[in-house]
């Protein structure tokens, strides 16, 4: 073997950790996502933060200042956060990662309807 050549001779496949979700996310949070019942407030809560982001992304895209950019900055890394926890805890990507996306398309279409009307 050549030097400096690395190989994973291992034969099991590495698996995600089997601890999963944090107990206050799977008794708090994640009901609100898998019971019907919840997804009324699930979908406020993200039309809420959708609005909250698009303000933030217009003023930081109109103004260019570096509070408001570094603010943007926060909320894509703080969105991303629970996405790569699920992949970590579970091992795929789920409703948490679909609602990070609908959330992100919501902003989207929040900030362009807010820029071409005129409200902000």
């Amino acid at each position: 073997m050549p030097l400096g050549v690395v190989v994973d001779q291992r034969d099991e496949v590495p698996s995600p950790t089997q601890e999963g979700w944090p107990p206050w996310v799977d008794k708090y949070l994640l009901p609100y996502l898998r019971e019907p019942a919840g997804w009324p407030i699930t979908f406020a809560v993200v039309g809420h933060a959708s609005v909250l982001q698009a303000l933030v992304g217009l003023t930081a895209w109109r103004s260019q200042h570096p509070a408001f950019l570094f603010l943007f900055a926060a909320y894509v890394v703080m969105t991303l956060t629970p996405v790569r926890t699920e992949y970590r805890c579970t091992g795929a990507f789920g409703v948490v990662t679909m609602l990070v996306i609908v959330m992100w398309v919501s902003t989207f279409g929040v900030a362009w309807w807010a820029g071409r009307s005129g409200y902000f």
